[in-house]
């Protein structure tokens, strides 16, 4: 299972899960690193920053269909996709005002069958991000009651299994 948060900087502890299986998923590429080394460059860093780094020590772009070749990844009883939640977006909805909500967030993969896919869902204005975090962390087994500014964990019975 693993948890990766992309949130412009916050660091989260499954940040060497996330390493693990980014090293296994780039080997099909070429890179060839250990799960230590594989840390000691790119943890702590954004997931576009570990791309470029990647980038730049293959000398060439990732494929763009990176994601589907992880799905494609066999782990376990099922993908390396299967059993991952991948979470892009943005740190601010709103740059001039230094908002954290309202923002726009991809999550893919399924967290080892506790998320399903292919949904589109809308919260009211101001609902903090951090609340996205708290359910996803206790899908993943971590529970807390507050991160941040969270008043709870978000409501998202739509995706959950």
């Amino acid at each position: 299972m693993l948890v990766i948060f992309d949130c412009d900087g916050v660091l989260v502890d499954s940040e060497p899960l996330a390493n693990q299986s980014f090293s296994r998923a780039l080997k099909p590429h070429g890179l060839d690193w250990s799960v230590e080394e594989t840390m000691r460059r790119l943890m702590g860093r954004s997931l576009k920053s570990c791309v470029e780094i990647v980038e730049a020590e293959l000398g060439r772009k990732l494929p763009e269909d990176f994601l589907e070749k992880m799905q494609a990844t066999p782990d376990g009883d099922g993908t390396l996709l299967d059993h991952s939640l991948i979470m892009y977006g943005s740190g601010m909805g709103n740059g001039n005002l230094h908002r954290h909500s309202d923002m726009p967030v991809l999550l893919a993969g399924k967290l080892g069958g506790k998320f399903k896919t292919g949904y589109h869902l809308d919260y009211k204005m101001d609902t903090p991000m951090a609340n996205l975090l708290v359910a996803i962390l206790d899908k993943a087994g971590v529970p807390i009651e507050k991160l941040g500014d969270s008043s709870g964990p978000l409501k998202m019975e739509t995706i959950l299994v």
